[in-house]
Order: structure tokens, then C-alpha cells, then sequence
């Protein structure tokens, strides 16, 4: 009954239709949208390329996942690819590696976070605190960037966000719990 009245992803009218789904995926996800629609690949989408990828190949069918830097690359290559229609076989292996670094500066974040839970001098956390919102500001340049495909500014956001991660885990080092 839940689905009673939806129309089938086949449908051109369907919300989930491929071409439909990055404005229904942007109702909610307002900022990758956003970015998509800067990309080669959404304008593509807009002239009737059905090959092109859309937020379900990289998020899966719910949007529930991020991809890992090996499924972003196979996807990759199936147009990009040796054989593909635009081959561009160094954009794969690009891609893998950005969205690698992307996994491993998450992580690195998220065990900073935890760090500065632990220090109990309130000011000294809130410092630490805003240093790592400074990280985050460049990440989230990144990650709108890959939602581009423009994966030099990708790259270039990410080394920025390793700087600062670098100079919080200095001040993380100098602080006591």
C-alpha cells in the first residue's frame, strides 16, 4: 500500500526516473545538486544521454551509501574506460584515489572529534573545536567538487584540509585531556 499510486522508474513522469532522480535526490540534497548541475555529466543528462551517471550510481538505489574509491572508478571506466565512448583511462584511477583520501580524511576527522571530546578544559576545546570546523570547510569544498567532477579543485580542497588537519593534531599533541 505504501507504493500504491508511485509510477515505475521506466516512467519518464516517475520522480525516480533516471533522468528525474538528481531533481528529486536535490529536493533534499540541496548542495550536491547544486554542484551536479555545473557538471559535463548533468548537461549531457539534459540533452537525453542516458549513460551518464546520476546520484544513484554512486549512492545506491536509497542514496544510502558513499562510494568507495573502487566502485567510483569501475563506474568511471565503463564510459572512461579503454574502450569506453570517452576514453579518459587516467580519470578512473584519479577518481579512486581522490575518493580514497576522501574515505581516509573522514576518518582522520572523525578520530580528531573524538579527541578533542575528551579534553576537559572547556576553552581549550572550544578552540580545538573551531579549528576543526576550519578543516571541515575545505572537505566540504571537496566533496562538492567531486559531485562536479572537477577533480584538480577536488584534489586541491583535500590537500588544504590535510594542512589543517595536520596543524589540529599539532595542537591536539600540545593539549592535555
Amino acid at each position: 500500500l505504501a507504493h500504491r499510486g508511485v509510477l515505475n522508474s521506466t516512467n519518464p513522469a516517475s520522480p525516480v526516473n533516471r533522468r528525474n532522480l538528481p531533481t528529486s535526490c536535490g529536493t533534499c540534497h540541496a548542495g550536491p545538486f547544486a554542484a551536479f548541475q555545473m557538471s559535463r555529466h548533468f548537461a549531457l543528462l539534459n540533452q537525453g544521454d542516458a549513460r551518464v551517471p546520476v546520484c544513484s550510481v554512486c549512492h545506491g538505489a536509497a542514496g544510502s551509501w558513499r562510494p568507495s574509491g573502487n566502485s567510483l572508478a569501475a563506474s568511471c571506466r565503463q564510459c572512461h574506460g579503454q574502450n569506453g565512448i570517452a576514453p579518459r583511462t587516467a580519470r578512473a584511477e584519479a577518481a579512486r584515489e581522490l575518493y580514497e583520501t576522501l574515505h581516509q580524511t573522514r576518518e582522520t576527522l572523525k578520530s580528531a572529534k573524538s579527541s578533542i571530546n575528551r579534553v576537559s578544559d572547556k576553552a581549550r576545546a572550544a578552540q580545538l573545536e573551531l579549528a576543526l570546523q576550519q578543516a571541515e570547510i575545505p572537505l566540504t569544498e571537496a566533496i562538492q567538487a567531486g559531485h562536479q567532477f572537477v577533480y584538480d579543485t577536488m584534489k586541491d580542497r583535500l590537500a588544504r584540509v590535510r594542512q589543517r588537519i595536520g596543524a589540529l593534531q599539532r595542537q591536539l599533541g600540545n593539549s592535555k585531556p
